[in-house]
């Protein structure tokens, strides 16, 4: 009898520990293919330290967070001043610019009859070596303003994308136009800035010589003859070559025997791209008009280190 209850109570110890160990196990409905081992994390406890910890990412080197993002779908925010290409931005009265055919040293006797009523604002830059600006031109003879927005390579110095105001009595005169046309045109004029890689920037017109921060004093002038042929046998066409000096003895065309009717040429100053090491200059030419000379201003691009 002592045997049979001995060996009763041997057979409940067991049972009761089988119990046990299938608890700790996850009960009747856990998978015997993937038993806890000591140490292991479940999914269940993974997720919930995923809560209490940092993100992966934070701890990663920037070059590594940023390709991370960059597969996540979500591109890595740019700075300030490189993300901003609404032309809502522009503060126009920042952004003018009056180049002067008054050149300093200097007796301009024949630009008494010159009519200087142009503008420019300078809009932007890209690393790669484009410029936006806008170029109001109050106009001789006629009367009115035309109104441009225009983005150009100084590499080449082609004229990529050009939009002209409306020439009708909507944009002919009265206060605000360029307001006005930037206000029309805002939607059209982002789209070129992002496809260009534009961003607005406002940097300073300064005039020659102008002195880079290496050390170097660069310096501009005009080269010009008259060629003998004339425009509708009245108006004399010169030719003439814009030359940069880096004041080390070494100097380079940035425009060259351009053709035009006009009575003379000036370099009136230049703006220095700050994404890149690239000057914007200023060029006016005092065309024929109405009534004496109008000056047509443009851009000439001029690389700082490269054909010195």
């Amino acid at each position: 009898m002592l045997k049979v209850l001995c060996l009763f109570f041997v057979v409940l110890l067991c049972v009761s520990c089988a119990k046990g160990k299938q608890d700790a196990a996850g009960g009747p409905g856990h998978d015997a293919e993937t038993p806890s081992a000591p140490g292991l994390i479940q999914p269940e406890a993974r997720e919930a330290v995923r809560e209490d910890q940092p993100a992966v990412t934070e701890s990663l080197p920037q070059a590594q967070t940023e390709a991370a993002v960059s597969a996540a779908g979500t591109e890595p925010a740019q700075s300030a001043e490189a993300a901003v290409r609404s032309i809502a931005a522009l503060d126009l009265a920042a952004a003018r610019i009056e180049p002067s055919c008054y050149l300093e040293g200097r007796d301009n006797f024949l630009s008494q009859s010159y009519h200087d009523m142009s503008v420019l604002y300078l809009v932007g830059f890209s690393p790669d070596g484009k410029i936006a600006f806008l170029k109001q031109e109050e106009l001789d003879g006629k009367g009115g303003t035309d109104l441009y927005f225009i983005i150009q390579d100084l590499v080449s110095d082609e004229i990529l994308w050009e939009l002209q105001a409306p020439t009708d009595e909507s944009y002919w005169l009265g206060k605000d136009l360029m307001d006005l046309f930037l206000s029309d045109n805002q939607e059209l004029i982002d789209g070129k800035l992002a496809a260009y890689g534009i961003s607005i920037v406002s940097c300073p017109y300064e005039r020659f010589p102008y002195k880079a921060a290496d050390g170097r004093t660069f310096e501009a002038r005009i080269e010009s003859v008259d060629t003998g042929k004339l425009l509708y046998d009245m108006f004399s066409i010169i030719r003439y070559s814009c030359i940069v000096t880096d004041g080390r003895g070494r100097s380079k065309k940035v425009v060259a025997d351009k053709e035009i009717a006009a009575s003379e040429a000036f370099v009136c100053g230049c703006i220095k791209n700050p994404f890149e090491k690239r000057l914007a200059l200023i060029i006016a030419e005092a065309v024929y008009g109405f009534e004496g000379c109008d000056m047509k201003y443009s851009f000439s691009g001029c690389d700082m280190q490269k054909g010195f």
